[in-house]
């Protein structure tokens, strides 16, 4: 898989690789991966029925 380029605000480029994101420039700034979840709304809500949806009067 090729590693694909994003930019930033300030128009810094960044190489997106699975582990991290990589500062093509000089700084070497490595910023790793935040672990996440796949998880389905039904789901979350029967745990936790208490939850509140925004926009959502209660």
């Amino acid at each position: 898989m090729a590693s694909k380029l994003v930019k930033d605000d300030a128009g810094g480029e960044w190489r997106i690789e699975e582990s991290a994101l990589f500062d093509t420039g000089d700084s070497g700034l490595r910023l790793d991966r935040i672990v996440g979840r796949t998880s389905f709304w039904f789901a979350w809500r029967s745990f936790h029925p208490e939850t509140l949806i925004y926009g959502e009067d209660g």
